[in-house]
């Protein structure tokens, strides 16, 4: 562990906290991704042009602020990784659209 005390109290209190503020992190990333989907698609209802704004976005975030950080490796590396989009794209369409049809509590 990274704490300088190391009795095995001490750090079984650490690791706990850090699972803590691990699961509450990711709680509160993904009920607000879940609350803002639904607000951009009621505001925005084209969810194809949507999505695929969100994944613009995305990747020109990476490749501004996380391009030296990026390793493809060989062509062949990128095209076996490439099958991935098609279904990740599907999951995310789905998604909105269960968001634009459905009330927040049902999604929740």
């Amino acid at each position: 562990g990274m704490v300088s005390d190391t009795t095995p109290a001490s750090q079984a209190a650490w690791d706990h906290a850090q699972m803590v503020a691990g699961i509450t992190s990711w709680t509160i990333c993904s009920v607000g991704m879940m609350v803002f989907n639904k607000l951009a698609i009621n505001a925005f209802p084209l969810e194809c042009t949507l999505v695929a704004m969100q994944m613009l976005c995305t990747v020109l975030a990476m490749l501004i602020f996380q391009w030296r950080q990026i390793h493809i490796g060989s062509l062949r590396d990128a095209l076996q990784w490439s099958i991935v989009i098609p279904f990740f794209v599907g999951m995310l369409l789905t998604s909105i659209l269960a968001l634009k049809t459905a009330p927040m509590t049902l999604v929740v």
